[in-house]
């Protein structure tokens, strides 16, 4: 995975979130827009890795702890509504002794274009 750094630019393999939430439809939905834009972004061979930062306001880093986010819950919304099955990793990174950030390594087939069920 890159290396994380505060006021890193977005762009079609990186995109920032202040926070997760997935408690409804809307939200739900808004989450999978994101990893599928992620997954079928440069289309091209070879197709990168893209990462969903959760922990992210204004260019800096903020503590996501609080938001109890899993890795089995994303799991279960992206197996649900994405077709074809999208490899995912879901990993927790301490940036400080104060700070950890939840990032979602969406690792897209060159052979597929990923959509919503």
């Amino acid at each position: 995975m890159r290396l994380l750094r505060e006021n890193q630019a977005e762009n079609s393999r990186i995109e920032f979130k202040r926070e997760l939430q997935l408690s409804d439809v809307e939200r739900k939905a808004e989450f999978v827009r994101d990893i599928i834009s992620l997954a079928n972004s440069e289309g091209e061979i070879p197709r990168e890795a893209g990462l969903l930062i959760v922990g992210v306001k204004d260019g800096k880093f903020v503590d996501t702890s609080s938001q109890h986010l899993d890795g089995a819950t994303f799991g279960q919304i992206i197996d649900a509504l994405v077709f074809p099955r999208l490899a995912f990793e879901h990993i927790k990174v301490p940036i400080s002794p104060d700070i950890r950030v939840d990032v979602i390594e969406v690792r897209p087939s060159i052979k597929h274009i990923y959509f919503v069920l």
